[in-house]
């Protein structure tokens, strides 16, 4: 006799999606910001230049959901009231060169049957998109308004700044810039920061009851008798383990179901959440390093090495992580970077959240120094180091 498979734990799998955008009622504790970035755009339901808004904070605290649902909402609005307006989204993680960010921006607006246009995905210059874009904004908007996510993986943060202040005789420009390091304006220009930070947003990290609710109000992507008790639970606090990140908890508990689902399990179990913290953890990981220099690489990969063979040391001062980064180029047959490229590397990681930094300030005894931690097992970054 042959057996049946259990019914599918999801009722509806896209609520847990990365690029799932939910309504008003899921979305946890972000009224006041909401409001305050509702203020800055609004002027595009008037037809009126929003302002150029610089939003931050760590991975996970709801900083592209909460822009994305924002300004999508004021596009609508101001559609109702006949302003031709439009939101283009660029993911600099996916397209981080001048040429690219440009490109990615005009064919996303263009209307060819106004336009007349078209926008080649490559054999034009810098400037020949510049001119095309320019073109599409006048030609089919009255506004329009960018929005730079994961702005730290651009070329230079240059590449959105020149875009954000576009200025032409018919359609108003603004833009959000979303970046995951609290700190980013440190790194910026002055030129720059003008250019992108009008106005400010820090988003700080949800606690684990925010996080348990975030959850909570998505756990109808399940049947309802699909979710083991405690699975919920489980996610957070995993996903609590040093910032807490609501993109890791959502994550988690999507390949939690996805695992039930492999192994036709009728309901996802507490036992599938550390396997799938683990995947999550490991698919980020990948992430991060197929967005870094070789160099990078070899930086974590000497990190990891100090980790692995002094383990009772957690923290190992910038001196000592560029001498083993320099062994390993030596031994390699490379000439190693400068230590100062390599104290901006170590900068630019820890905004990865692949290490930690801290600054301590030893006196006349010690001096100024820095330390670094790495966040992840060596084991792991070795894995994506020898993967590239």
């Amino acid at each position: 006799m042959t057996g049946h498979s259990p019914p599918d734990v999801f009722a509806d799998r896209r609520l847990l999606e990365i690029d799932y955008l939910p309504g008003r009622d899921r979305i946890v504790d972000r009224v006041e910001l909401i409001a305050r970035l509702d203020d800055a755009v609004n002027p595009i339901i008037f037809g009126r230049r929003p302002e150029r808004v610089l939003v931050s904070g760590h991975t996970g605290t709801g900083k592209t959901l909460c822009t994305r649902y924002v300004a999508n909402r004021v596009a609508r609005y101001a559609a109702e009231q006949g302003v031709s307006a439009a939101v283009a989204h660029v993911d600099c993680l996916s397209v981080s060169t001048k040429t690219g960010v440009v490109r990615t921006v005009a064919a996303d607006l263009n209307d060819p049957d106004t336009t007349g246009l078209s926008i080649p995905s490559r054999g034009l210059s810098l400037s020949a998109y510049d001119d095309r874009l320019r073109t599409v904004l006048e030609e089919c908007y009255d506004v329009v308004l960018f929005l730079f996510d994961r702005i730290d993986y651009a070329e230079s943060f240059d590449v959105v700044a020149r875009i954000a202040e576009l200025e032409t005789d018919t359609c108003e420009v603004g833009s959000i810039s979303i970046s995951g390091d609290p700190t980013i304006t440190d790194r910026m220009s002055n030129a720059v920061e003008t250019a992108l930070a009008e106005r400010t947003f820090v988003f700080p990290p949800y606690d684990d009851t925010e996080l348990r609710t975030i959850l909570e109000r998505r756990q109808d992507a399940f049947r309802s008798d699909s979710l083991e008790d405690g699975v919920i639970q489980h996610v957070v606090e995993l996903a609590s383990e040093g910032i807490p990140d609501a993109r890791t908890a959502i994550e988690t508990l999507l390949v939690a179901g996805d695992i039930a689902r492999a192994e036709d399990a009728d309901a996802v179990r507490t036992a599938f959440v550390p396997r799938a913290h683990k995947q999550v953890k490991s698919n980020r990981l990948r992430e991060k390093f197929d967005q870094i220099s070789g160099d990078t690489d070899r930086l974590l990969y000497a990190l990891s090495t100090l980790t692995r063979e002094e383990p009772d040391t957690d923290w190992f001062r910038t001196a000592r992580v560029y001498e083993a980064y320099t062994t390993l180029c030596r031994e390699q047959g490379d000439e190693p970077l400068t230590a100062r490229r390599i104290r901006d590397l170590l900068a630019h990681v820890a905004t990865l959240g692949i290490t930690k930094r801290d600054d301590n300030w030893g006196g006349r005894a010690e001096g100024n120094y820095t330390s670094h931690q790495l966040l992840v097992e060596p084991d792991a970054v070795e894995r994506a180091v020898d993967s590239q």
